[in-house]
C-alpha cells in the first residue's frame, strides 16, 4: 500500500527535483510525476509553484539556528553567517530561490528580525541598521552562488593573463591563489570585512 502523500513528502521531492533540474528546469508537472500525483491533485496541496517555493524557503529558514551562545553582536553576526551558509549548503538551489523569489515566509521574516535585534544596540541610524542587515544577507547569498559557480568551473580561464599585460593576475594565477576563490577562508574574510566596516561607521559617528 502506497504511503499517503503529505506536504512534507512533496517538499522533500521538490528539493531533489531542484537538485537535478535547477530552478529553470523545475515544473509542477515533473514534480507531480515524482510524487505520483496528477497535476491537479498537486495544486490541491500548493496553489502555485511560487506558493510551493515559499513553503520550501520557510522550512529551510526554520532550521537556521540563532547563535544564542555568543554574547557580543559581532560574534553573533559571525556565527549567524556560518549557520546561514550551512543551511544554504544543505539545500541545493536555496540561495537561488532566495534571490529570485522575495521571501516573506514567517521563518525567514523571523531571521530578518533576529538580525535586526543583534544590531539594535549599535549607535547607527535605523536606516543604516536595515542597510547593514540587507547587505549582510546579500553577501552570504552571493558568496554561495559564486562558490557554486567556482566549483562547477574549477579552472579559471587564464587565456587573457600574461606577465606583461596583467602582471598581478598572472602572479596570482601562478601562485595558485585562484583556488581559494569560494573557499570557507574567503567567506570568513568577507564577513570580517563587513563587521569591521560596521565598527568603523560607529567609530566615525
Amino acid at each position: 500500500m502506497n504511503e499517503p502523500i503529505t506536504k512534507n513528502k512533496i517538499i522533500n521531492t521538490s528539493w531533489e527535483l531542484l537538485r537535478q533540474e535547477g530552478i529553470s528546469g523545475f515544473s509542477m508537472r515533473k514534480l507531480a510525476k515524482g510524487v505520483q500525483l496528477t497535476v491537479s491533485s498537486l495544486y490541491y496541496h500548493f496553489e502555485s509553484k511560487e506558493a510551493l517555493f515559499s513553503e520550501m524557503i520557510n522550512q529551510a529558514s526554520g532550521r537556521i539556528a540563532y547563535p544564542i551562545d555568543e554574547k557580543e553582536w559581532d560574534m553573533r553576526l559571525k556565527k549567524y553567517a556560518e549557520n546561514i551558509l550551512s543551511i544554504l549548503n544543505e539545500y541545493d538551489q536555496l540561495a537561488q530561490l532566495l534571490m529570485m523569489y522575495p521571501p516573506m515566509s514567517s521563518n525567514y521574516c523571523k531571521l530578518l528580525d533576529n538580525l535586526l535585534k543583534i544590531v539594535e544596540g549599535l549607535s547607527l541610524s535605523e536606516e543604516s541598521k536595515l542597510y547593514a542587515i540587507n547587505s549582510y544577507l546579500n553577501y552570504i547569498l552571493t558568496f554561495k552562488l559564486d562558490s557554486d559557480n567556482f566549483s562547477h568551473n574549477a579552472q579559471v580561464n587564464s587565456d587573457g593573463f600574461s606577465e606583461s599585460n596583467t602582471p598581478y593576475l598572472y602572479k596570482f594565477k601562478r601562485d595558485g591563489l585562484f583556488s581559494k576563490l569560494g573557499s570557507h577562508e574567503m567567506f570568513q574574510f568577507g564577513i570580517n570585512i563587513f563587521i569591521g566596516g560596521i565598527k568603523a561607521l560607529e567609530k566615525n559617528l
